[in-house]
């Protein structure tokens, strides 16, 4: 079951210790579901990612929970680590009809885990 995510707004940091704060990544937004359908990515808005994300639903189908929603932040990190844009949106303009041409790698870099059960 998909459930629209809430959006983040931009505001001025507070100035404090006692805040923690992370990093902006640039990729897209995801939701990894496990429901009675199985396990599904949908995008922010709804839309069924599966073929495009099929590594991460491979992931995801060996998680021992019988149900969870993972929402994150899903990047295409470069060897050193920081987060390559244009290779995730390649990856995202790929015909799920085709085969990849080179093997895909994808980090999730933020996520929220709800509901999970085992």
């Amino acid at each position: 079951m998909f459930i629209k995510p809430l959006e983040p707004i931009q505001v001025e940091p507070p100035v404090s210790d006692d805040w923690l704060h992370e990093n902006k990544y640039d990729g897209f937004r995801t939701q990894l579901v496990r429901d009675w359908a199985g396990v599904r990515a949908f995008s922010r808005n709804g839309h069924d990612w599966s073929q495009r994300y099929w590594p991460m639903v491979n992931a995801a189908e060996k998680l021992p929970a019988e149900s969870f929603i993972i929402d994150g932040e899903v990047i295409a990190p470069d060897p050193d680590g920081r987060p390559n844009f244009h290779a995730i949106h390649s990856r995202m303009t790929w015909k799920p009809s085709c085969s990849p041409s080179s093997p895909s790698t994808y980090s999730i870099s933020t996520a929220s885990t709800f509901g999970c059960c085992r």
